[in-house]
């Protein structure tokens, strides 16, 4: 389903990634319908193939920052971040779902155009178009995140 580069790829089978890959959501997606979250497919779809992985991103020179560890847990992450992550959906004009954390204090998420951001206290970044983009980036760290400008 996702078109992940072969370095990327690689990087996630370390991690116990498989293009198959497939386990369930459905208690993430209650624990967090519950606090309020609304789930999209696209969202579904990415938890679903990569949900549950904990992805430990090689260091080289030529990274442009420091690439921290990325947690596909949703519930872990965002449960308690509701009002956080409401706030930046009025301020940004999106729909987002989280996906999970790194660094670990940013929040991971999905928005339903399909663009990723990660976020924490006032700070929100778009770090890919794509979920393959925003792997590309945190993994490798080659060029930095973008700071989403509000709506």
């Amino acid at each position: 389903m996702f078109l992940f580069s072969p370095q990327v790829q690689k990087v996630l089978e370390e991690a116990g990634w498989s293009p198959s890959r497939s386990v369930p959501v459905t208690e993430w997606i209650k624990n967090l319908t519950d606090v309020g979250y609304k789930p999209f497919p696209l969202a579904i779809a990415i938890l679903e193939n990569l949900g549950g992985l904990e992805i430990t991103p090689p260091t080289n020179q030529s990274n442009l920052f420091f690439p921290c560890k990325i947690v596909f847990d949703p519930v872990y992450a965002a449960s308690s971040e509701f009002d956080r992550i409401k706030k930046w959906q009025e301020e940004h004009g999106l729909w987002l779902f989280p996906l999970g954390e790194y660094d670990p204090l940013f929040i991971l998420m999905c928005s339903s155009g399909g663009r990723i951001f990660g976020g924490r206290e006032s700070r929100f970044d778009l770090l890919g178009d794509s979920i393959e983009d925003a792997l590309e980036l945190r993994i490798f760290a080659s060029r930095r995140p973008i700071p989403h400008v509000k709506a």
